[in-house]
């Protein structure tokens, strides 16, 4: 059932200078969330302990990106960046009729977890790790009331601990029919808030831009540069074929030498071993001496409900060998507390049989 939303604002829309500001009586120093799937532990820098509560940010974090999330490599900046800022990739969160709080359409929630991962005051959770929560009450005492204009926020940057839920966890095994409801261009920007989450730069391309053909590009804390190829469709082998088109562009274009340059296949489920996409990524390699790497969507999303970050593709992260790909020790090894329940769905983590 989905929850009633009377006289919302659009998902959006700043809160404005409405309504009483709300603010925790110390700063944030750690966020808990266990398990996943209930409430998390917010602890103030006071020593305080309790439950979080939605704060009403006038930036609204948990719904709007800011546009220095999508700065890559300054050789970069020409690439036709996606103008949308929006978090949510159904717009299922909005303000409340007093736009005091936010509230969750639970109807259109898909249960991705990205505004718990970006609510900078554990107010947000997925609730039996299925759908997002907003905690709206305070049985702590751990807010404080203050009549004030909008400004501008800095928000803390508190540890995290624990994870959003299990990796068999609904939403995560729904991720194949959650991502092909999406529009292209919103599935585009899923993948990109996604890796934000993980601290990667990444910009998508314009839709509409005929310029240029590249789906996305990435700055990784290394300095290696990525160029990605986003196929979330059955057509996965057209991926590294246009890798090596994305790789000349690069180079010639941008100036990148190809030793920095980092090819990138994301796609919803692993081929299967028998498919040519292994041989031409191996084609790749022996030729040019690059590595192409393969995300699919639940690692990503695994990842980042693990609270994890991927600094760089230096090592051996995410590669790919001859007949299959198994991509479940990059996840164990960039998440410290990784704890393996089973894969999201069929191919997510390991090449199917």
């Amino acid at each position: 059932m989905s929850e009633e939303l009377p006289e919302v604002l659009h998902h959006k829309r700043s809160r404005g200078h409405a309504g009483t500001a709300r603010s925790y009586r110390a700063q944030v120093s750690a966020i808990d969330f266990g398990t996943g799937g209930q409430k998390p532990s917010v602890t103030l820098a006071d020593g305080h302990t309790g439950q979080g509560s939605c704060l009403g940010c006038h930036d609204t974090p948990c719904m709007e990106k800011s546009p220095l999330e999508s700065v890559v490599a300054s050789a970069l900046e020409s690439f036709p960046g996606d103008p949308s800022n929006a978090v949510c990739p159904t717009e299922a969160l909005a303000w409340d009729q007093a736009r005091r709080v936010i509230r969750v359409d639970t109807a259109a929630c898909i249960g991705c977890g990205l505004c718990v991962a970006r609510c900078p005051y554990g107010a947000i959770y997925l609730e039996g790790a299925e759908k997002a929560a907003i905690l709206t009450d305070d049985p702590n005492a751990m807010v404080t009331l203050t009549e004030t204009k909008p400004s501008a926020e800095v928000h803390p940057t508190p540890l995290r601990k624990g994870r959003l839920g299990e990796s068999r966890a609904i939403p995560l095994t729904k991720l194949p029919s959650s991502i092909g409801a999406l529009p292209d261009a919103a599935a585009a920007a899923f993948i990109r808030n996604v890796l934000h989450e993980l601290g990667v730069r990444c910009r998508t391309r314009r839709r509409g831009d005929t310029n240029v053909r590249i789906d996305a590009v990435a700055t990784f804390d290394d300095g290696l540069i990525g160029v990605l190829e986003i196929e979330l469709t059955g057509a996965v082998l057209e991926s590294p074929r246009a890798l090596l088109e994305d790789i000349a562009i690069l180079h010639t274009r941008y100036a990148m030498p190809i030793a920095v340059i980092c090819p990138i296949s994301v796609v919803l489920a692993l081929p299967n071993g028998r498919s040519e996409y292994y041989q031409v990524i191996e084609d790749i390699k022996r030729v040019l001496g690059i590595e192409c790497r393969t995300f699919t969507v639940g690692a990503l999303v695994l990842l980042m409900w693990n609270l994890s970050r991927i600094p760089g593709l230096r090592t051996d992260l995410f590669v790919t060998s001859a007949g299959g790909a198994d991509l479940l020790p990059s996840l164990q090894t960039l998440a410290s507390n990784f704890r393996y329940d089973g894969e999201p769905y069929p191919a997510s983590l390991r090449t199917a049989k």
